[in-house]
């Protein structure tokens, strides 16, 4: 189970509407030996609140990382991307779009968002770039 611990400083907001996709990402990280907390947003619209700390989010701390799970954004996620860069306090801030691992699903994804700053990454390797050097456990040999 992916670990809630207050100690840990990495805080992870995961941008998804989906309960079942949420489920995948969390099994993904915790299967990947990530520690963490996973703080969970339906939309961009409440990413974007979360990270002004906004009503409810008065005491919502700074993620390392914003996921960008298969929410229907259209141009809000780089109403999101501009949030991040335009306050100093969050530019460091790295923003992983996750991205269907099916080739056809692929294809049809959506294109970079201001080149750099959303990386596009495969829920399976979600883990590793989230903490390089981690270890899949349990799924060595496949």
């Amino acid at each position: 189970m992916f670990e809630f611990d207050d100690s840990d400083a990495r805080n992870i907001l995961l941008v998804e509407g989906s309960a079942v996709a949420s489920s995948k990402v969390r099994q993904v990280l915790t299967e990947a030996g990530v520690s963490g907390r996973l703080h969970n947003v339906s939309g961009i619209a409440e990413a974007i609140a979360y990270l002004r700390r906004e009503p409810p989010y008065f005491a919502a701390p700074i993620p390392s990382f914003v996921l960008l799970g298969q929410v229907d954004t259209g141009s809000a996620d780089a109403d999101l991307v501009h949030e991040i860069q335009r306050n100093p306090t969050l530019r460091d801030i790295r923003v992983l779009a996750i991205v269907d691992e099916r080739p056809a699903a692929r294809s049809a994804a959506v294109a970079p968002i201001n080149g750099d700053a959303v990386r596009r990454v495969e829920l399976a390797k979600l883990g590793e770039v989230i903490e390089p050097g981690s270890t899949r456990r349990g799924r060595r040999g496949r």
